[in-house]
């Protein structure tokens, strides 16, 4: 009679070639599985790859809300050199200021909006060695009112050649400045005035001059006052801030569907 161990009728030879071979069973019997255990295997491997692409997706949105939260809402209006000219070309003192800037197209009522501008100085002629001191006033109008008026100043010994800025100035126009009701918008022109104090090095005149010129920046320029303000809209003013609010809410929405669909829909339970 031969000795050893077939699986289902086992005959010990030994301790030792019992449980080897015991374990060479238990092996073959492990790689059938009952139906209860491949439906729960299918079950776990769905709502895995469920959760993956639910993770997924969670993830596009998220990105794609951030991406437009640093978006602006309208291009900006870039441009210069607007040329200041001071003196006269005839007498040889003559001095020329570059000026440049950058604004939204819009503005919105209740926003704090940045401006920014630079000024370059292209020339100093004649007696004309440094200039000491600048001002720059910037003024928003409306076809029925002046709604802004902000002022910077610089105080410096600055040279030909030389730059001031760039340097922003932060406006926050309200809706009854700008006389509109909500949902209105209006059309805007934005002023620059510069007043400078120059040095003239002429031995018989040694004097610091002010001179000063307003000139037209852009017209290409609104202010809207946003729709009678909810939940959402008050937070449209930092676009940003928006954006990760509609996110998180996309995102504990996805999760609450996912555990919902687990609880229901697990193996062995009833509708």
């Amino acid at each position: 009679m031969a000795s050893g161990l077939i699986c289902g009728a086992p005959i010990a030879k030994s301790a030792y070639e019992t449980n080897e071979s015991l374990s060479k069973c238990d092996r073959r019997s492990l790689r059938k599985n009952t139906p209860v255990e491949n439906e729960l295997g299918r079950f776990k491997r769905h709502h895995l790859t469920f959760g993956t692409r639910q993770l997924k997706l969670t993830v596009c949105v998220f990105i794609g809300l951030m991406a437009f939260g640093f978006l602006p809402k309208a291009i900006a209006d870039s441009g210069g050199p607007i040329v200041y000219t001071f003196g006269d070309r005839i007498d040889n003192n003559e001095s020329k200021y570059s000026f440049y800037y950058t604004t939204p197209a819009i503005i919105q009522t209740g926003v704090r909006t940045n401006l920014t501008f630079y000024i370059y100085i292209t020339e100093l002629s004649g007696w004309k060695i440094v200039d000491q001191r600048q001002i720059l006033t910037i003024n928003i109008n409306t076809p029925t009112a002046t709604v802004l008026t902000q002022k910077v100043n610089r105080t410096g010994y600055t040279y030909e050649g030389s730059r001031w800025g760039p340097f922003n100035m932060t406006v926050d126009i309200s809706a009854s400045q700008a006389g509109l009701s909500p949902g209105q918008t209006t059309n805007a022109t934005l002023y620059a005035n510069l007043i400078v104090y120059e040095q003239y090095n002429d031995p018989k005149f040694p004097a610091l001059v002010p001179d000063g010129k307003t000139l037209l920046v852009t017209n290409h320029l609104q202010i809207a006052a946003p729709p009678v303000s909810t939940a959402l809209s008050t937070l449209s003013g930092n676009h940003l801030l928006t954006s990760v609010a509609v996110g998180s809410a996309v995102v504990i929405a996805l999760v609450g569907v996912t555990l919902l669909t687990r609880k229901r829909g697990g193996p062995g339970t009833s509708g």
